[in-house]
């Protein structure tokens, strides 16, 4: 469409510009008054002094307004598909921060918790099992240390020996000196589940903050989409609105071209206008010569019928005059009758006086463009 509107507008300006250079032939610009002073003020004119200016600005100025109109109406679509593009960006990247716990590098989000919580309870269950047989030892060595302290004490103070009888007091002995044989395979039984327990509790850490991060994500990511899915329907009505914005536009520009195409149609056809005319004075002036031949040779053979019918009259006169009485024929001595052309111009002027020059140019510019 703006390939077709400069194409138009082009070929209306050298239109105009071929107009601007055309002169208007003087003899049109005479303006016969009876004063031959009157007929030899003469203004050089051209054919663009006829050209309607205004009118052609103010098509042209529409024409610029309809432009702007599609030019506004791309940048707003243009705005409305940069906020589209930058919604749809936004929550691509967001996505992106949502990983897929079914790849490889994330399959560790989708691995189930629930064994290392149990395998924590586990430890901790035999952690408390192996505590409570130290504090069992504990309490079976505080026991035997009482009976050695309270014995060592009564003995002193009496004089006897230990009440306690020797085989209760071996088997004591025998299971304090078992047991601690296993505190120590306790003890690092117990750090060692201890040092799992660390293990499993800071991948589960780890895991639970790898959780926390992937439902933050996620969240934004459905945040973003429900701000997307809101936005759509506005994006969407913006291109309706678009779509139907340049229809009429596009009604609007067809209409100013047709009328540019029509502009320049006419002022070329003005041109050629302005040959025919100074044609058709040629034409004029060739039937008015070829009347006034033939008024000349019509008054020459007039006159000549005059004088021949006058002699005529003059001979009866002298012949039969003396004879006839004045009353028989009243105009039987009156003279012939006289004819004389009278010009009846109807309102009309007098030819312009183009010259022989200016019509022959005028009819090879019109042969020219016939034979194109």
């Amino acid at each position: 469409m703006l390939v077709e509107l400069d194409s138009a507008d082009d070929r209306l300006n050298k239109t105009l510009e071929v107009l601007r250079n055309s002169i208007v032939d003087p003899a049109f610009n005479m303006h016969s008054s009876g004063s031959e002073e009157s007929n030899l003020v003469v203004r050089t004119r051209t054919l663009h002094d006829f050209v309607d200016d205004e009118g052609i600005e103010n098509l042209k100025s529409r024409l610029r307004h309809s432009i702007d109109q599609v030019q506004e109406s791309h940048d707003t679509l243009l705005m409305s598909l940069s906020a589209f593009d930058t919604d749809l960006t936004a929550l691509k990247t967001s996505l992106s921060n949502v990983p897929d716990p079914n790849t490889q590098n994330n399959s560790n989000l989708g691995e189930p918790i629930h064994p290392y919580l149990q395998a924590l309870e586990e430890h901790a269950a035999a952690m408390a099992q192996l505590l409570e047989s130290l504090t069992q030892h504990y309490d079976r060595c505080s026991e035997a240390l009482k009976h050695s302290e309270a014995a060592n004490t009564h003995n002193q103070e009496t004089g006897m020996t230990d009440s306690m009888p020797p085989e209760e007091k071996a088997d004591l002995y025998a299971v304090l000196e078992r047991d601690a044989k296993e505190v120590d395979d306790v003890v690092a039984e117990i750090k060692e589940r201890l040092g799992e327990m660390e293990l499993i509790s800071s991948y589960v850490g780890k895991h639970v903050e790898d959780l926390h991060m992937l439902s933050g994500n996620a969240h934004r990511a459905f945040f973003l989409f429900e701000e997307f899915q809101g936005n759509l329907g506005t994006y969407i009505e913006r291109t309706r609105e678009f779509e139907l914005q340049q229809d009429g536009y596009a009604r609007a520009m067809e209409e100013r071209l047709d009328e540019l195409w029509q502009l320049g149609e006419f002022y070329e056809g003005f041109m050629g206008a302005y040959d025919a005319m100074v044609i058709e004075v040629g034409r004029r002036k060739g039937v008015a010569a070829r009347m006034d031949a033939i008024l000349r040779d019509t008054m020459k053979k007039l006159q000549g019928l005059y004088e021949d019918d006058l002699a005529e009259r003059e001979a009866f006169k002298e012949e039969q005059g003396d004879h006839l009485p004045m009353d028989i024929w009243a105009g039987v001595m009156d003279p012939p009758v006289r004819h004389s052309v009278v010009r009846d111009t109807g309102g009309g002027g007098e030819l312009p006086g183009i010259s022989k020059e200016a019509i022959q140019r005028a009819l090879e510019r019109q042969q020219a463009k016939e034979g194109m």
